[in-house]
């Protein structure tokens, strides 16, 4: 860097650039150089999708929940999507009220549905069934649009978050915009 800057200095013209602006000598902007930027980490690994002819329905794809009314922002994808909620009916005020108390019972089914902003069409299905256990153990399943199970391995991204998520496994109602 002290090289191209006394180059620089001296009226000296600096080498010329290649087409990719790799010349060796840094990433540079009107003459001036600049440190390369860190490397950002890779994306974190995504489930392997089930192949089509092999996804079987989602044990609960009969069960009746109560779709919530809010509508908001979601935290997955890149917070690329808008999120609506349907939840077990009998666990719907439990769900409006989460506090840090708040523990779910064992068979409590969330139906995550992601949209593009402004849009009815629903992109993705994430859902979760409440195990037994600890207070923030959750099943996790990507659904596809006949409710079969798209994804359920290797969805370490969403336990990892869950666990840290304020209502034992819950983030709660999308905030209102």
């Amino acid at each position: 860097m002290a090289a191209t800057m006394s180059l620089l200095a001296c009226g000296e013209s600096s080498p010329p650039r290649s087409p990719t602006g790799d010349d060796g000598w840094g990433p540079t902007l009107r003459g001036e150089s600049f440190a390369a930027p860190e490397p950002t980490p890779p994306p974190a690994p995504r489930a392997r999708p089930i192949p089509e002819e092999k996804r079987q329905p989602w044990a609960h794809a009969a069960r009746k929940l109560t779709a919530l009314e809010l509508r908001g922002a979601s935290e997955h994808d890149d917070d690329r999507y808008e999120r609506t909620l349907s939840v077990s009916p009998e666990q719907v005020e439990r769900y409006r009220q989460l506090t840090q108390g708040t523990v779910m019972p064992a068979g409590t089914i969330i139906l995550q549905r992601h949209h593009e902003p402004g849009q009815e069409a629903v992109a993705v299905r994430y859902a979760m069934v409440k195990k037994e256990g600890p207070p923030d153990a959750w099943q996790f399943v990507v659904l596809d649009d006949a409710l079969r199970v798209a994804a359920d391995a290797q969805l370490t991204l969403c336990v990892r978050c869950h666990q840290e998520a304020p209502f034992n496994g819950l983030f709660g109602l999308p905030a209102r915009d």
